[in-house]
């Protein structure tokens, strides 16, 4: 126990530190509160998913979590979320790996060439998107 300890010294004077621990909170509160609303939303109806708390939680909680999940402004912003969900042109599906991460396992799967971009039906090569990206200028460069 005493390693952990060692470990994680955080000095909460540090503005890193705080953010460190506010972020890994947030994080943590947003997926416990994303799976207690998708075992609400297995129900067919309010009230049998009332009669049903999610697991370790007793029957007050539960109504409580249950009272924000009805709450209209809950369901307001939900719908509007799916509505911009649904606009987005390109959807993240990588999941929890970073795109290193991706690009790596795709380098490693395709034999150590990176597969060019395709994008409506032409393909990019890395060079032509840094140029995209970045932008082209041009340098002299003496000999």
């Amino acid at each position: 126990m005493n390693r952990v300890l060692d470990d994680f010294q955080l000095d909460y004077e540090r503005t890193e530190d705080r953010i460190t621990v506010t972020s890994t909170m947030n994080t943590v509160y947003r997926t416990h509160k994303n799976r207690m609303f998708q075992h609400y939303s297995v129900f067919n109806s309010k009230e049998e998913a009332l009669k049903h708390p999610y697991p370790d939680m007793n029957k007050e909680e539960w109504t409580r979590v249950y009272d924000l999940f009805v709450n209209e402004e809950f369901q307001r912003r939900s719908a509007i979320n799916k509505e911009n969900r649904a606009k987005l042109k390109i959807v993240h599906t990588s999941g929890a790996r970073s795109f290193q991460r991706v690009r790596a396992l795709l380098v490693r799967k395709n034999g150590g060439v990176t597969v060019a971009a395709r994008v409506e039906g032409k393909s990019y090569t890395e060079v032509e998107i840094f140029a995209e990206v970045l932008g082209t200028k041009g340098v002299m460069c003496e000999v």
